[in-house]
Order: structure tokens, then sequence, then C-alpha cells
């Protein structure tokens, strides 16, 4: 009797050590095992990005792959529709600037400071500011006005009605006159020395109006010979 008691105490001893033993090596296993359900597609990356294996992340990357490769045909019709669409492309035709020259700039300089020079025409040319309408018209009237009322036509020349002499003024902002000169002769002396003493008589005319010239204006002035000479006093 103390046999059997004694056989069933090693056999049951000897079932716990297994099942202890089991149960150990059970719970040293689970420590180690890698869930790779639980694993991040950017984990994947990373692991791939070093040369480790790669896990689900991989799937998406397979995917894209082979959607590229799935539609070969549509990438290189898209390329051939990019370099098509360069060639339409034109470049602006070059132009070349012509360079002016030293007389050319010193003119627009000049033109810039005065504006262009505007002539008075002479009571016999049906002219007014030039020959084509002016917003100053009526300004170049009055330069006539002050002009031919210094001037004493010749009587000596009555009867050659259409002698002009040309001349040309610097009006300053205020008026003043700071330059004077004949331009074109009339080719009768008689008549080019009544002018001169005519543009030595005056010396300021009304002031420039606003938009009108820059710092100064030049103006040409034409004096015609009429009918209606007067007595010069000579």
């Amino acid at each position: 009797m103390n046999r059997e008691l004694k056989r069933k105490g090693i056999i049951s001893i000897a079932v716990h050590v297994a099942l202890l033993l089991f149960l150990i090596i059970r719970s040293f296993i689970s420590c180690h095992r890698v869930d790779t359900r639980n694993i991040s597609p950017f984990l994947d990356v990373q692991m791939g990005s070093v040369g480790m294996p790669k896990g689900g992340g991989g799937a998406a990357q397979q995917a894209v792959t082979k959607q590229d490769d799935a539609f070969p045909a549509q990438a290189i019709k898209t390329k051939s529709k990019t370099d098509a669409d360069k060639k339409l492309i034109k470049k602006p035709p070059t132009t070349t600037k012509k360079q002016l020259s030293e007389g050319e700039i010193k003119k627009m300089l000049a033109e810039g400071l005065s504006g262009p020079v505007s002539t008075v025409p002479g009571p016999g040319s049906g002219q007014g500011g030039g020959g084509v309408y002016s917003p100053f018209a009526w300004y170049y009237n009055q330069v006539r006005a002050v002009m031919y009322e210094a001037w004493q036509q010749p009587s000596s020349l009555t009867g050659q009605k259409g002698l002009v002499t040309t001349v040309e003024v610097r009006v300053q902002r205020d008026g003043q006159i700071t330059a004077k000169k004949i331009s074109t002769s009339s080719g009768n002396t008689q008549m080019d020395d009544s002018v001169t003493r005519a543009l030595e008589a005056v010396t300021r005319l009304p002031e420039l109006p606003a938009g009108m010239g820059g710092f100064y204006k030049d103006i040409t002035i034409d004096f015609e010979l009429t009918d209606m000479a007067l007595p010069s006093g000579e």
C-alpha cells in the first residue's frame, strides 16, 4: 500500500513539473512573438529604406507600381503632347533698337525742356497755330498781335504783298523773351530790317499758359507783308 501511494505521489509531482515547464516556455515564446498585423505602414517604409524586410506597408507601393505599369501608353501620350506644346511656343521676335546720334539726343533734350517749336503764321496765310488745331491758338494770336503792333511795315515795299520774314523767339514761363533771331530771311533787306527793329522793341510777351512748353517755349513767328503797310517814318 505504501508503494502505491509513493508511485501516485511521484506521478503527481512529475505532472506538475511538466505543466510548470510548459507554462514557462509558453510565456517566453509569447514575449518574443511579433504581431505583424499591428505594424504601421510608416514603420514599413522606414524598415524598407534601411534594407529591412517589408511588411504590410509594401502593399501600397506595389499597388502604385502596378497602376503605372497598367497605363504605359497613356504616360507616353502625355509626354508626347507636352513636347508638342513646347514646339508650338514661339519666341518673340527680337527688335534692334536704333541708336540716336548726338544731334538727335540734343534735339530731344531741347524739346523736353521747351516742347516742339510752334509757328505763329502771318495774317495773310489763313492759318492759326501752325495750320493745325491747337488748344493754345488764343495765345499765339496774342503773340502775333503784340509783334505786329511793334512792327512798322516799310511803305517803300507797298505792292510787294507776300514777303515773309520768319523769326524765332524763346519765351520763359513769365513771358520774358531771352533769345530772338531771324530764322528765315525774306530776301529783302528793308523787310528784314523792319522785322529786326520790331524784335528789339518787344522784350516780353504774355505769360505762358499752364501745360504749354516746359521751362520755356520756342515760338516761330511769320512777319508777312500785306497791302495794309503803314508808313515807316523814314
